[in-house]
């Protein structure tokens, strides 16, 4: 898991508005990879803030991940779950800027990435995952 996260904004109710920030030999594959690379992110690292925008806290605690490794392993996979909870934002274009060649082989790609926060918490919690709030 090699990425960045920043907070953009709160799109709709119960959605956050993340950039995410991947490395790859190609741009494409980047793209691709920002949407498993948001919901990884919101589940274990969190979301520093941006700007007005408040952060995110990790939805996930590093023992709940190891515990439930079976689950976030097919969850993860390709065409996996998590695919039911990100969403490109705009018009899945590239910005000017939002590449950046690092090295000779490699480029660092941002992507803004809708995550359907709240359903996400709420699949979460039905695995027991992560407990529910308030409790």
């Amino acid at each position: 898991w090699r990425y960045e996260l920043e907070m953009m904004n709160v799109a709709s109710a119960g959605s956050k508005q993340v950039k995410v920030w991947s490395y790859s030999k190609f741009p494409e594959t980047a793209q691709e990879q920002a949407k498993k690379n948001a919901i990884h992110g919101v589940c274990f690292r969190g979301v520093g803030g941006g700007g007005r925008t408040a952060g995110l806290d990790p939805l996930v605690s590093a023992s709940a991940e190891k515990e439930h490794e079976a689950f976030f392993k097919e969850f993860f996979a390709d065409g996996g779950g998590y695919l039911r909870y990100v969403n490109l934002s705009g018009d899945n274009m590239i910005g000017p800027g939002d590449m950046v060649k690092v090295g000779k082989k490699e480029y660092k790609v941002g992507v803004v990435i809708s995550v359907a926060y709240n359903d996400l918490r709420k699949r979460l919690e039905s695995e027991g995952i992560i407990k529910k709030l308030g409790f």
